[in-house]
Order: C-alpha cells, then sequence, then structure tokens
C-alpha cells in the first residue's frame, strides 16, 4: 500500500534512528500486521490492545505528522 510505504519512510528517516533496542522490537513486530490497521491507528483512528504498539504508534503519529 502507497500511503503505508511513505508513512514508514518517513518514520524510518526521522524517528527509527530514536528508538532504543525494545522500540525496534516493536517496530518489527508492527510490520507483521496488516497495512490496513496500520493505516487507520496512524490516522488515529483506534489503537491496537498491546501498550507497546500503541505507545509506538503513538510515538510515529509525531514524527509522521508532526505534533
Amino acid at each position: 500500500m502507497r500511503e503505508m510505504d511513505i508513512l514508514l519512510g518517513r518514520f524510518l528517516e526521522r524517528g527509527y534512528p530514536d528508538l532504543d533496542v525494545t522500540g525496534r522490537d516493536t517496530f518489527d513486530r508492527l510490520l507483521d500486521l496488516p497495512d490496513q490497521d496500520l493505516l487507520a491507528w496512524l490516522s488515529g483512528n483506534g489503537a491496537p490492545d498491546d501498550a507497546e504498539l500503541s505507545a509506538l504508534l503513538e510515538h510515529m503519529r509525531r514524527v509522521v505528522h508532526g505534533p
């Protein structure tokens, strides 16, 4: 999905280098999720039940979309 490629690319450039080992492991888990879910969550429509994924997605929203 093109939108996900753009959003993930932006995050990889701007936010991924700042993640610690746990954040990077969580990001790896996030990549296994369906694109439709990720796009919805990154757009602020809902959140996963997993607290680590939810926190990472919030961080990603701030990095990709700004404050």
